[in-house]
């Protein structure tokens, strides 16, 4: 399940913030 978030690029820039 987190690997389709991850993939849909949404969640890398909110983790890097």
């Amino acid at each position: 399940i987190v690997v389709d978030l991850f993939a849909d690029g949404e969640v890398l820039p909110q983790l890097e913030e």
